[in-house]
């Protein structure tokens, strides 16, 4: 790991600076949507001014996302250029550098004159029921135009972004085609796809933590939502991301592990005979896992069944159908994959068998595989039907059981259609097995391999890839439309309806609720697709991480159980209630 220690430093500093900035050496207290707010952390009583703690943590945090940018970058590079991988680094982090602090330059030196900036902020662009410390506090405004800032701010990370994209797919393709080009052994190679996947698990745990409190940002300043609440949890993520990326580090990397001796602690493994294949890459574990998660889910799926059936207020009525079709949606692929099927998948290669009751009772595996495809698709068009059904509600009230059923309509035939496509032609089970065992997964397998009754979906990786990737992206971008379609929508109502501040605020804060709610299964679900098309297209096999993202599949359905009962208020309360304490009477009695 030599050629990659030098990135790795980097992006294992920056993200403790990081950390350390954000939760004690600033810890801002930001009011958005508006572009201000007051640090709280030492450096404050250390006489440094605000503007230059603000300047400092938007410097860290474009830092962090190069160092991650570094990291990607250095895998490319020593595939490709190997000899030029210094001078690459050099001038990519001098570019992002000189590109990112050029429009902070422009962002900070329009700071507005600060006495009159915050009577604007306070007086008019913030609440009227403020706190009273709010009035008292020494607040430093950025910018007046949060929708500038924001733009600025998003130039930046979205170059970042396509970079890391760039240098992502750029190193799976050479990987892939490695073989053909190069004169690498088989084993090199998939040393090389092993390290690399290591590399993206590492660098998508900050991402995705910074991601969150970023596109929140984003929401609540271009829609004047204010909730400071929301505010304050974003900057916990912000300031969280630190502790996992470096947990990360030291865990997935198996040089760390040994290092610290985790291995042994925290990582408990029964070895096989050959020393190689631990407990977490056996049936055995997968089953005990999902069983846990089933007897976890069950009151908590129960809880939500309570709340969204019978404890749905009046003024939700609307979205009421929506939501029970989330909620049922997500609880029957959970039990699905937990209790009926318990996929022991083997990818890379489309085959496996399954251990879970639906066996036991007879039900034939190419069913199953349908049925648990199916059931993801319908996630998939219960979270398009709630997006819509804000949007109908918003634009023609009237037509909102029309469009709904449609839409359904249209997004089960076409996913099926998918679906029918790519089961329609599964190879002879037989010689499909043979193929399998002896030709594509390693000789290395433990005996049960060759007697379990494996079920092989296809021999052609790249069909089965695409076609999960087209329905992901079908239903992604469909998700993306009507959020910002209703976005638009809520933006300008002022100007087309004669609704008044209060309704259209709540308006906006219920949408953002049904926003998070929404995004919590796509995000569970985005990590586990992602790697079973980057296992299939690189052909990387690691049992323990199939038995790893099956077990994230089976718990997408609690957190969205959770997300519904604790994000939406009524539901909160109904909980709230139940788990309250009675009130104790305290008579006094006199003699």
């Amino acid at each position: 790991m030599k050629y990659v220690k030098p990135s790795m430093i980097q992006c294992y500093i920056c993200s403790v600076i990081t950390d350390f900035a954000l939760s004690f050496g600033t810890i801002p207290y930001v009011l958005f949507p508006t572009m201000s707010g007051q640090p709280l952390g030492i450096l404050s009583y250390l006489g440094i001014d605000i503007k230059s703690q603000t300047l400092l943590i938007i410097e860290l945090l474009i830092g962090v996302a190069c160092s991650i940018i570094g990291i990607l970058e250095n895998r490319f590079t020593c595939i490709t250029r190997p000899r030029s991988s210094l001078k690459n680094h050099i001038i990519i982090y001098t570019l992002n550098g000189v590109y990112s602090n050029i429009i902070l330059y422009f962002v900070f030196t329009n700071c507005p004159e600060q006495q009159s900036a915050r009577q604007i902020v306070l007086y008019q662009l913030l609440p009227s029921d403020l706190p009273s410390h709010f009035y008292t506090d020494p607040l430093f405004v950025v910018s007046l135009n949060s929708f500038q800032v924001g733009m600025a701010i998003l130039a930046i990370y979205v170059v970042l972004f396509v970079e890391c994209i760039f240098f992502a797919l750029g190193t799976t393709y050479k990987l892939y085609l490695q073989h053909n080009n190069t004169n690498l052994s088989s084993n090199t190679r998939k040393m090389q796809n092993k390290f690399f996947i290591l590399i993206c698990i590492q660098c998508s745990i900050p991402i995705t933590v910074l991601a969150i409190p970023v596109c929140y940002v984003i929401i609540s300043c271009s829609t004047s939502y204010f909730n400071q609440a929301l505010n304050n949890l974003a900057f916990i993520l912000f300031s969280f991301h630190g502790i996992l990326t470096s947990i990360s580090i030291i865990l997935i990397h198996p040089a760390y592990r040994e290092a610290q001796s985790l291995k042994k602690f925290c990582l408990m493994t029964i070895a096989s005979k050959n020393n190689s294949w631990s407990y977490f890459n056996t049936p055995e574990f997968l089953v005990t896992s999902l069983h846990i998660l089933t007897i976890i889910a069950i009151p908590i799926h129960l809880l939500g069944f309570y709340c969204v059936f019978f404890k749905t207020p009046p003024k939700m009525r609307y979205v009421k159908s929506s939501m029970i079709q989330c909620f049922l949606s997500g609880a029957v692929l959970d039990f699905a994959f937990s209790f009926g099927t318990i996929p022991y998948a083997l990818l890379p290669t489309l085959s496996g068998h399954f251990l879970g009751v639906l066996s036991d009772l007879g039900m034939s595996q190419k069913s199953q595989v349908i049925l648990i495809i199916e059931l993801i698709l319908i996630v998939g068009c219960s979270l398009i039907g709630i997006l819509e059904n804000r949007f109908t509600c918003i634009t023609n009230r009237r037509s909102r059981f029309k469009n709904n059923f449609l839409i359904y309509l249209f997004n089960g035939s076409f996913l099926s259609f998918l679906v029918y496509l790519t089961f329609s032609n599964c190879p002879e089970q037989e010689e499909a097995r043979r193929i399998v065992l002896y030709e594509i997964l390693p000789p290395n397998l433990p005996a049960h391999f060759y007697t379990d009754p494996i079920f092989v979906i296809s021999l052609q990786n790249d069909q089965i890839a695409t076609t999960m990737m087209i329905s992901f992206l079908y239903t992604f971008i469909t998700c993306c439309g009507f959020v910002f379609g209703t976005f638009y929508k809520l933006y300008y109502l002022e100007k087309n309806r004669n609704l008044s501040k209060i309704t259209k605020k709540m308006m906006i804060k219920f949408f953002i609720l049904i926003c998070i709610q929404c995004s919590i299964p796509l995000t569970v679900l985005a990590f586990p697709i992602s790697y079973i098309a980057f296992s299939c297209s690189t052909l990387y096999f690691n049992q323990a991480l199939n038995n790893l993202i099956f077990i994230i599949f089976s718990f997408h359905g609690i957190l969205t159980t959770l997300s519904i009962i604790c994000i939406h208020t009524e539901y909160r309360r109904v909980v709230f209630s139940i788990f309250k304490p009675p009130k104790t009477r305290v008579q006094s009695v006199f003699t």
